[in-house]
């Protein structure tokens, strides 16, 4: 900040980077700069809007008006795929709603980690920014994905609970966007719903629909397919046909999808498909296409997709980042409790956004599963085995103190679901539309389109 500035001459809208904000994002900011006022006594203010109407544009300004306003922000999204984009955007380092809110615990003997809310200490008023709140559930919901991890509070609620710890008088900020797909087990985004968080909450709040694009041109025929399935859900009236260029069959498409990869690499372009079947054949068919009939199961240059969160030291990867293998030692394979574990070295991006290289051992099981679970026998068999064996773990209770609890565990990334790409943008995407399970599905699906989008 300036130092000759008057915090209380600084105007929110200066901070805005368009040139020619349109009317909605200055009311917008305006309404956000009467929120964070001191004088203000609301708790919440909801931001939401379709892809690319300047959402992450006005969180930018709010981030950089508070710093001028000398107001903490705190910036959480619920991956940290989506964590690194807003962080991204805003120029400002953000944090998964997980490593924000919770502790976490295991029983050595017993593949259970258990996730315990945290306390905010920190007095200083404070604003927390949740970005894509549409992933954050309001109930606890337990599916065989996560059958190994309890928490006995939805995150929703510990949002609340953890916001209001450390000062009373702190704010949140929900932002994004209630067609895209609500959390697994739930049928609304209740987290961008006002009237859910005042009468659930007994808090007060406000909202702001944002509705006018500036990402995409209204002409791109990635916008009026959003569109059209935005307004079906909004009047309630049938799902339309996708309008969209066609990439062929799968044999086309696994072609097509190679040649981009190729010419630019990973992180830029994806295939989206409802179900791990669907993908387990796309990633069959394009390793198949790239490496041969008889390849290794993993090779150099294979992508792949971070399924349990993993520390080493400095180093974290977390559920959903996606990965390029840069080495496989197959001469080093090592097999522990019937499971094989290879070394590995992969190139990924840290929460910064900068490429960095790990090292690790990776459960090679994982890889067709399109989850990081074993199932409760094959976990707990190789947690006991493991808790008998190692006596620094048997201590201290953390999985990254044994080197094959804590390994990597990851599925193939060149094909994901739609929950996994819910948060992330790539330049191309490819949608699978053999089974679209609700709108909201294809909602989310097409919105995860920078530049190109085809269906197949």
């Amino acid at each position: 900040m300036n130092g000759n500035m008057n915090p209380k001459n600084i105007n929110i809208l200066n901070h805005l980077v368009f040139k020619e904000p349109t009317k909605e994002q200055v009311h917008a900011l305006q309404k956000i700069e009467d929120f964070l006022s001191y004088k203000n006594s609301d708790d919440f203010m909801i931001v939401c809007g379709s892809a690319g109407t300047g959402k992450s544009s006005i969180m930018n300004a709010v981030v950089k008006y508070c710093e001028d306003k000398h107001i903490k922000v705190n910036i959480a999204a619920p991956t940290a795929k989506a964590a690194r984009n807003i962080a991204s955007k805003t120029g400002n380092l953000a944090r998964t709603l997980h490593s924000l809110l919770f502790s976490v615990s295991t029983k050595p003997d017993k593949a259970l980690i258990q996730y315990s809310l945290k306390t905010d200490y920190e007095q200083q008023y404070s604003v927390f920014i949740i970005d894509e709140s549409s992933m954050i559930n309001s109930q606890v919901v337990r599916n065989s994905e996560d059958e190994l991890f309890m928490c006995s509070i939805s995150l929703l609620n510990a949002i609340v609970q953890f916001a209001k710890s450390g000062n009373p008088e702190n704010k949140v900020i929900f932002v994004g966007d209630r067609y895209q797909l609500p959390p697994v087990g739930e049928k609304h985004c209740n987290a961008l719903y006002m009237e859910y968080l005042k009468k659930r909450f007994d808090w007060r709040g406000s909202h702001i629909e944002l509705t006018i694009p500036s990402r995409f041109h209204t002409s791109s025929y990635i916008y009026t397919n959003a569109e059209g399935f935005r307004n079906s859900m909004m009047n309630d009236t049938v799902m339309p046909k996708f309008d969209l260029p066609n990439a062929g069959n799968l044999n086309n498409t696994v072609s097509s999808y190679l040649k981009e990869l190729n010419q630019f690499g990973p992180n830029k372009v994806v295939s989206i498909a409802a179900t791990h079947r669907q993908n387990n054949l796309f990633n069959h068919k394009l390793r198949t296409l790239r490496y041969g009939k008889n390849a290794p199961k993993l090779m150099k240059g294979d992508v792949i997709n971070i399924k349990r969160n993993w520390n080493r030291g400095a180093y974290s990867l977390y559920n959903g980042d996606m990965a390029l293998v840069m080495d496989v030692d197959y001469n080093n394979q090592i097999i522990v409790s019937n499971l094989n574990y290879i070394p590995v070295q992969l190139k990924v991006k840290d929460m910064n956004n900068e490429n960095v290289i790990i090292t690790d051992y990776l459960l090679m099981e994982c890889l067709d599963h399109g989850t990081g679970s074993l199932g409760s026998m094959k976990e707990n068999k190789l947690y006991a085995e493991r808790y008998r064996k190692n006596k620094t773990y048997r201590v201290s209770g953390k999985i990254e103190d044994d080197r094959y609890l804590g390994a990597l565990r990851a599925s193939y990334g060149y094909s994901i679901t739609c929950n996994s790409a819910q948060g992330g943008e790539w330049d191309t995407v490819y949608l699978n539309t053999f089974y679209i399970p609700c709108p909201q599905w294809a909602y989310t699906g097409i919105t995860r389109a920078r530049n190109n989008l085809f269906i197949y």
